[in-house]
């Protein structure tokens, strides 16, 4: 690993031509994902997530706050990255503005990998020897609120009334809707 990312024409494979070096890491490059045709990001050992320019190969913005280095990024939508750290932690990103927006914690080892896991779910992997799926739902659920999305809000809002008319009985735990409750008719 060194620690430079370095984008190459696979339409012209004949040559292999470098056309593009992207510089800035202290740290060897783990992993590298594609936000749009615009942006690319890198996770390194030296720790900030780094969005860049696919263009230029300048550097747009660094994501800090892990307390080690980065070892895996993944897209979870055009505005939102996660990174998965050493330091044992999975982190939300708001890829505007390079705000952390969630920390996700539970491993007892460096996390080494990410991947977005169907519609609702991340999952990671790490030297604990585990695989963790999380939930992305709570995820989306604050960033609608962070964000103040209303068609979001509003599908927020009216799971937050189905979840109201669910009720769980105090003795067997076992759960009933209610019936007259509108949002089940």
């Amino acid at each position: 690993m060194d620690d430079t990312i370095r984008r190459s024409d696979f339409g012209t494979l004949e040559t292999g031509e470098e056309l593009r070096r992207f510089e800035g890491h202290d740290g060897g490059v783990c992993s590298i994902c594609v936000l749009d045709a615009r942006h690319v990001m890198s996770a390194s050992e030296d720790g900030p997530v780094r969005l860049w320019a696919v263009e230029t190969g300048e550097e747009l913005r660094r994501f800090e706050g892990h307390g080690g280095g980065v070892y895996s990024i993944c897209v979870l939508n055009t505005r939102h990255v996660i990174s998965a750290s050493e330091d044992k932690t999975l982190r939300l990103w708001d890829v505007e503005t390079g705000v952390e927006l969630r920390r996700f914690k539970g491993h007892d080892g460096a996390v080494r990998s990410v991947a977005v896991f169907g519609t609702h779910h991340v999952i990671s992997g790490s030297s604990d020897r585990t695989l963790r799926l999380w939930d992305a739902a709570r995820v989306k659920s604050r960033l609608a609120r962070a964000h103040n999305e209303g068609h979001i809000g509003e599908r927020l809002d009216r799971v937050r009334r189905q979840a109201a008319a669910i009720r769980v009985h105090p003795t067997t735990r076992s759960h009933s809707a209610h019936s007259d409750h509108p949002e089940f008719h």
